[in-house]
């Protein structure tokens, strides 16, 4: 443990230093239209440029750039570029259409993208967090305030500050972990959107920059995207129990998704460095210093 702890944080001193060298592109050419069911490909005799292109869901990005910073640490001539989010679907699509070299996603393969012939490289595993805005005093909240709350039963917190909730559109892979755990909630959520009760945004970056303007807000956020862009929000314990990387690894804390590359040609050099770099001792050290459990987990819960 001592010697993945001081590996994490000189890989992250290093990072810091040559993080703008990774690019952040904007989505490639006609992917980004790929949530709305577009062709993820890029035009005919247009091409992303050369290097190692990722793209996909938004819950990957924060861990992806840690991965991606550090890879350019250990591999200084090669061009890496960690696109904006275009969600799992448009980073299966883009993949599967020969845009870019790997995709990002937050959640299993349905059975049509199962069918693409894509190898799937599961990576790191980050606990699903309740977020509040920073003045929020209260510490915690239990399944059966949520499931309240969103009907509207239960207003405030406790010190009397409306409680107001930033959700996700449907089919949002962190909404969907705690529907599987709280019972009630999906059909409370439902009920909240479709009254117009709350306010609904489509991006992880979204809901943490608009969590940090709004008194009283609460919202699910991954914890690497709350460390990275919302570092003064509060983290609630849920039924007494805080998420954190140790109770995901070892069972403890319930809520989490798991984080997966998506590649066609897995043997292509340079995604096999870099599928090969995320699984090794340092990949690993930097995927636990960005908030997320490396997989495979090691000694914990499968």
């Amino acid at each position: 443990m001592v010697r993945v702890l001081a590996v994490a944080l000189s890989f992250l001193a290093i990072v810091t230093l040559v993080v703008t060298v990774v690019e952040r592109g904007e989505a490639p050419p006609r992917v980004g239209a790929a949530r709305e069911a577009s062709v993820a490909r890029a035009p005919e005799g247009e091409t992303l440029g050369s290097g190692l292109h990722l793209a996909g869901s938004g819950s990957n990005l924060v861990v992806t750039r840690a991965l991606a910073a550090a890879y350019r640490v250990a591999h200084p001539t090669e061009r890496i570029v960690v696109h904006e989010s275009i969600g799992s679907t448009g980073g299966v699509r883009a993949v599967a259409d020969g845009a870019i070299a790997i995709g990002l996603v937050a959640r299993p393969l349905n059975e049509r993208e199962g069918g693409l012939g894509l190898s799937v490289h599961p990576y790191a595993r980050v606990p699903i967090t309740f977020l509040a805005h920073p003045d929020v005093r209260d510490g915690d909240i239990t399944t059966s305030e949520i499931v309240r709350s969103l009907h509207g039963e239960t207003t405030s917190w406790r010190d009397g500050t409306p409680r107001v909730w930033l959700l996700r559109e449907r089919g949002d892979a962190g909404s969907a972990v705690v529907a599987r755990h709280v019972t009630g909630f999906a059909e409370a959520a439902d009920e909240a959107i479709a009254q117009g009760r709350f306010r609904v945004v489509y991006h992880d970056d979204e809901l943490t920059r608009a969590l940090l303007g709004l008194r009283g807000g609460i919202g699910i956020a991954d914890l690497a995207q709350a460390r990275a862009n919302a570092p003064t929000a509060r983290i609630l314990a849920l039924d007494g129990r805080m998420p954190s990387v140790a109770g995901v690894t070892d069972g403890t804390y319930p809520l989490y998704k798991d984080l997966a590359f998506v590649v066609r040609d897995p043997s292509r050099e340079d995604v096999a460095r870099f599928l090969a770099f995320a699984s090794s001792d340092e990949g690993r050290a930097v995927i636990a210093a960005s908030g997320a459990a490396p997989l495979p987990l090691e000694g914990g819960a499968p």
